[in-house]
């Protein structure tokens, strides 16, 4: 139901690895999603278009760390 509530452009796929693999989850997730009629690709490229824009645009209002 969680799923199916939100905008599949706003879920994000995690894992807590090393306590679970990865791949197994994912292919999990890509089972349910599927099951439930979202396409697994709109939600699994999530994670990356999310990095890429904090990497160009990064935080606003905060000052990056010094690098060392």
């Amino acid at each position: 139901e969680i799923l199916r509530r939100h905008d599949p452009e706003r879920i994000l796929f995690g894992s807590d690895y090393p306590l679970f693999s990865p791949g197994k989850e994912r292919a999990a997730l890509s089972n349910l999603l599927t099951r439930i009629g979202i396409p697994p690709q709109r939600v699994m490229k999530n994670g990356a278009g999310l990095a890429k824009r904090l990497q160009t645009a990064g935080y606003p209002g905060l000052t990056p760390s010094p690098r060392h």
